[in-house]
């Protein structure tokens, strides 16, 4: 809005605003969701139309929807940090709310909810998780009190609250200078006065906050000032959220910057003594701008919760399950096609050709989990119980687990842990369970707050739970490929004690090693690894730092599998994986249904999967040390 519309509209535009009451930040303006992440989906565009004006939205990925509402005098830009990124694993949509971005005004009067309805109507969402921030988080609460069954989940960002009113001693001097603004016709100073009041927040003056999020947050309210002329007056719910929060069914996210108002974190308060099931985070050194301040903080904690939802119910023409690995079955093909390095390199075999896809692998139909015979007749169960049932067919897990394992030891199982999203899927088409999104289970989930040790402070952000809590797990070594191709069937051999280390998503984990033999020909595969057998008590220090095999590692050689007695024997302990160590094995060939030693093999081809990588000699240089005391 420029000055020379005078005061008549600046003070329009701030009543307007202070209704909203919500100054949330953007991202870049010269165009949508710059600089793509690799892999981002296509992005889907259009109009609704709702009640005298026209609605922008964008639309992108497939799987759960999930429908970004942002903030007052913003725009859907504001999600630029999430809005593709997010589209990876689920269906996302963002629109830009009446009077705002690319969306139209309207003389009639209109209600927020009507319009977010009419949009979930008009792109058919069924069930979208709401994620709304300050005005979007408004709309979201006012949404599922009058909707409850509609949204699967909230996610309320630094929410307002429709009946609450703010008594913070810098938002109200912050609507005085608005107000003053307004009648003066300074629209400058209008936007300054909004972005000292939330995007600097009162506990940080300007020069605190990073100036490209600042920057952005003004060049959009700029822009949105001049859309509220004209616009009709905005229905208020009657009565008011604040006194209906019992009435939420949905669980609730509240994401909350640390530095944000004084007003906010009441009205989380309130939310979170009122909503039965809500999780609240809040992040530290963030105002309200808390998913463009910090992206990487807000996208986890965020992510963390939807992967705790339980899979959305099958609609007509949808079958997420078709889509899921237990359908498809693809990470055997995946892992071993040439593409990425896996056994067909060795080969020339495609894993058809191998002949290692198995059927019992491959449920096709529902029934091979969920049918239940009773007097004669078949009929679908789909207790936990009976789900559980199915799970050892291809998920072989070794007997002495029941006693090793503390989980099931207290009587855990599969589904306790692995819900109906892991098991059918989330519309998504993953190649591998090792694959970021396809199973959702981790450790974090049942244990967000680590017991204080001194190994947990040392290695707090940098080693994987399972590196240390792993009890035991099987070696696949000498996998036969001719015998799978001459008989049909696999030989190998299986052994234990040895526990290898890589890196997968920024920290070190365990992981597994499997190696193969083909015409004389060898190969070695590592990839991350998750054994179940998780012990309370992590391994000690040495069993890591300065151990045996770590001092082979770092001298560039392991003897990792050598041949006694007409039997292959196994290194125990702690083995990293560093790029350049010669692995010491023994490679065997098959000789009248006994294991013959190859004379003179060739050196391995050696494949990290997709997922993992080898440490670096930095990490090898630390570990060859012994633990500092």
């Amino acid at each position: 809005m420029s000055n020379d519309r005078g005061p008549r509209a600046c003070a329009v535009l701030l009543v307007t605003l202070l209704a909203l009451l919500t100054p949330l930040p953007g991202l870049a303006l010269a165009g949508d969701a710059p600089g793509a992440p690799s892999g981002a989906p296509a992005v889907r565009t259009g109009f609704v139309e709702t009640n005298g004006a026209r609605l922008y939205y964008q639309d992108a990925g497939q799987g759960r929807p999930l429908v970004l509402l942002h903030g007052g005098l913003l725009d859907r830009r504001m999600w630029d940090p999430q809005f593709l990124e997010w589209a990876k694993r689920f269906r996302v949509v963002r629109y830009d709310a009446r009077a705002h971005g690319l969306s139209e005004t309207g003389p009639e009067r209109y209600s927020p909810e009507a319009d977010l309805q009419a949009l979930i109507d008009a792109l058919q969402l069924e069930r979208p998780v709401l994620v709304g921030m300050s005005l979007g988080g408004r709309v979201a609460i006012d949404f599922a009190v009058a909707h409850p069954e509609e949204p699967a989940a909230l996610v309320l960002v630094g929410p307002g609250l429709s009946g609450y009113e703010f008594k913070d001693p810098e938002v109200l001097a912050a609507e005085r200078r608005q107000e003053k603004a307004a009648h003066e016709g300074d629209a400058a100073a209008f936007v300054e006065a909004y972005q000292r009041a939330w995007t600097d927040g009162p506990k940080r003056a300007p020069g605190q906050v990073d100036p490209a999020v600042r920057e952005k947050v003004g060049a959009m309210a700029r822009n949105s000032v001049a859309k509220f002329e004209g616009s009709g007056p905005m229905l208020r719910p009657d009565p008011p959220a604040i006194g209906r929060l019992r009435e939420i069914q949905a669980p609730v996210l509240l994401v909350l910057g640390e530095l944000d108002a004084a007003g906010i974190h009441e009205i989380a308060a309130l939310i979170e003594t009122q909503v039965p099931r809500t999780r609240r985070v809040s992040i530290p050194g963030a105002g309200h701008a808390v998913n463009m301040e910090k992206p990487g903080e807000f996208d986890a904690a965020v992510l963390e919760f939807l992967r705790t939802l339980p899979a959305p119910a099958l609609t007509a023409g949808t079958n997420l399950y078709e889509k899921s690995l237990h359908f498809t079955n693809r990470g055997i093909a995946y892992w071993y096609a040439k593409e990425q390095g896996g056994l067909e390199r060795l080969t020339g075999l495609t894993v058809d050709q191998m002949g290692c896809m198995k059927a019992k692998c491959h449920v096709a139909s529902c029934d091979v989990c969920h049918r239940a015979e009773a007097a004669g007749q078949a009929s679908y169960v789909a207790t936990a119980a009976r789900a559980e049932q199915a799970c050892p067919r291809c998920h072989a897990v070794d007997p002495e687990n029941k006693t090793q394992d503390v989980h099931a030891a207290r009587g855990m199982t599969c589904t306790s842990c692995h819900g109906a999203r892991d098991l059918h899927g989330d519309g998504v088409r993953y190649d591998s369970c090792l694959q970021d999104g396809a199973v959702t289970a981790r450790c974090e989930s049942c244990h967000p707050a680590l017991p204080p040790s001194r190994s947990h402070t040392v290695h707090a952000g940098k080693l994987d739970c399972t590196a240390c809590h792993t009890h035991e797990y099987w070696t696949c070594v000498n996998c036969h490929v001719d015998t799978r191709l001459q008989e049909n069937r696999d030989e190998s051999v299986l052994l234990d004690g040895m526990f290898f280390l890589v890196n997968r998503r920024g920290k070190v984990t365990l992981g597994n090693f499997l190696s193969y033999v083909y015409r004389g020909k060898t190969m070695i595969t590592f990839a991350p690894w998750f054994s179940h057998s998780v012990m309370k008590t992590g391994r000690p220090c040495e069993a890591c730092h300065a151990a045996p095999l770590v001092r082979e590692a770092a001298a560039g050689r392991v003897r990792a599998f050598w041949w006694e007695d007409g039997a292959v024997k196994g290194a125990k302990g702690v083995i990293p994986v560093v790029d350049g160590v010669k692995w010491e094995i023994a490679w065997l060939d098959r000789a009248d249904g006994k294991w013959v030693p190859l004379a003179d093999p060739p050196a391995p081809l050696v494949n990290y999967s997709g997922w993992c990588s080898p440490l670096t000699p930095e990490q090898l240089g630390r570990l060859a040390k012994p633990a500092p005391r």
